[in-house]
């Protein structure tokens, strides 16, 4: 079986990387707060949101929203800190 050299070269030219491989990851923040009965990539950000002055009910921002934001937590996890722990 002949392999092509051409193809070879290729292989050790083109990177193969994963991107944001070394940025926080918001599961494991302690300001994520995980939407159990919906889609798990929903969960919410419990550092950004707002409080209706009306009801006194908190809503919070999706967390990757605050992800794409640079003025919140940005792609870095700005204000990302570790939980330790079962229990949140």
């Amino acid at each position: 079986m002949k392999i092509p050299v051409y193809s070879i070269l290729f292989g050790f030219l083109t990177p193969h990387t994963i991107k944001n491989v070394d940025k926080p990851v918001c599961k494991d923040c302690i300001y994520f707060k995980n939407n159990y009965f919906m889609d798990p990539n929903t969960g919410q950000c419990t550092k950004f949101g707002y409080k209706n002055i009306m009801s006194g009910k908190i809503f919070y921002e999706f967390a990757e929203i605050c992800r794409k934001d640079e003025k919140k937590c940005g792609v870095n996890g700005t204000y990302y800190q570790r939980h330790h722990g079962f229990f949140k």
